[in-house]
């Protein structure tokens, strides 16, 4: 398995490489523009920052009550945890884009993403 990471990395690294000039806006905006609309105020943070536990389970995590300090940082960051979210699929790929993308009656749009969302809203992406 390791392997296949060592072969599969540098060969993504070079057709990303190969790409044209301006191929990562065209990759970027492929789905086309947001539709967010952003209520008139001040925001309430300066910065928002998402963390999320690919592949780590919350019973291993001290800040859930784990008793091994292994999210010593978490345990003492202010914020909102999610306690109790259920996967929204079986993988990474699948599960991180039905989260970060508006889907409203399993109809996505993937222009409604939580970084269009932030941008519009006046945050630095």
């Amino acid at each position: 398995m390791d392997s296949v990471h060592h072969i599969w990395c540098p060969l993504f690294f070079q057709e990303f490489q190969d790409l044209p000039d301006g191929a990562e806006t065209t990759l970027t905006n492929q789905h086309g523009a947001d539709n967010w609309k952003i209520l008139p105020g001040v925001p309430l943070y300066d910065t928002i920052v998402i963390v999320t536990g690919e592949s780590v389970r919350r019973d291993y995590m001290s800040v859930y009550g784990y008793p091994v300090p292994t999210t010593p940082w978490l345990n003492t960051a202010p914020g909102l945890f999610i306690d109790g979210y259920t996967s929204a699929a079986a993988s990474t790929v699948p599960s991180l884009s039905r989260t970060l993308i508006y889907d409203y009656e399993q109809n996505p749009d993937s222009g409604n993403n939580v970084v269009a969302l932030a941008a519009k809203a006046g945050y630095s992406t």
